[in-house]
């Protein structure tokens, strides 16, 4: 059976998205799709990526507007607050059970900026779909920023598997310094990202 949630705007009550979550079978499979697109996607080059980025910026910019409005939607924050955070989605991703239709949003303009439709998914669920996700085998690591309980839920269930990177952060300016780290090392260590 097929579970539908639904973003609802907590400053007046309404529902302003609504769809069904990924059962574990349809995480398994995203999971396995990712997998195998993400094979091919080391064998582009490195200017290739960065122009896809610089793409997926530059329509972030393009689109504070739409996003802006879809965060507000989602969250109940002022048109202002979201506008500030819309502007910053260049340098990020943070999607939520709680903001689905901001996050859809974000991945499509990962797309239209060139980026593979399986390299990037969006796997739309709560708890159940995140806890089918960090149990498929073919997952190669888990980025979470949000509250103690589930980052340590995360933590507890991936113990087992130190193959798996796993970073928990307790907001954006942690994803940032996890970015640049990633940045780093491949300088440091000549790789091609």
């Amino acid at each position: 059976m097929t579970r539908t949630f639904s973003a609802v705007n907590p400053a007046v009550g309404s529902s302003v998205w609504s769809g069904p979550a990924a059962t574990a079978h349809e995480a398994a499979a995203a999971v396995a799709s990712a997998h195998q697109a993400f094979a091919e996607w080391p064998e582009t080059t490195f200017e290739y990526r960065i122009e896809r980025l610089r793409a997926y910026a530059a329509l972030c910019a393009e689109r504070v507007e739409d996003v802006a409005q879809c965060i507000s939607a989602e969250t109940g924050k002022t048109l202002w607050e979201s506008r500030g955070e819309a502007k910053l989605l260049g340098a990020k991703v943070k999607p939520s059970e709680k903001t689905p239709g901001t996050g859809e949003l974000l991945v499509s303009l990962f797309h239209e900026a060139g980026f593979p439709k399986d390299v990037i998914q969006v796997v739309q669920g709560a708890r159940e779909t995140a806890e089918a996700l960090i149990h498929c085998r073919e997952t190669a690591g888990v980025l979470f920023t949000g509250s103690y309980a589930a980052g340590r839920a995360i933590n507890q269930a991936m113990s087992s598997r130190p193959e798996v990177i796993v970073a928990l952060a307790k907001g954006l300016e942690d994803l940032v310094r996890i970015g640049a780290l990633g940045l780093a090392s491949q300088e440091s260590f000549g790789g091609n990202p």
